[in-house]
């Protein structure tokens, strides 16, 4: 699960979000949020997440591994506002 935010740290509603997980199985939709959470099913035996999430106001890209410390708690992202 992930909590997304825009460039000032606010929660956003809506997210789009594209990404690969261990380089074979996509992954690519937009999502509603609620308080800024975003829920992605992570595929049984995959080790890790390439994901980049795209808003009106900024991106981000993250990657997160099964293996992390504390797999469970929320991944924070702070969207970065596109270079002018």
């Amino acid at each position: 699960m992930f909590r997304v935010r825009n460039p000032h740290g606010n929660v956003v509603d809506v997210v789009d979000l594209e990404g690969v997980f261990d380089r074979r199985s996509r992954v690519r939709s937009r999502k509603r949020t609620a308080d800024g959470l975003c829920l992605v099913h992570w595929p049984e035996g995959s080790q890790q997440l390439d994901v980049t999430f795209r808003h009106d106001e900024g991106s981000a890209s993250v990657t997160v591994r099964s293996d992390r410390k504390d797999p469970h708690r929320v991944v924070e992202v702070q969207l970065a506002a596109p270079a002018a």
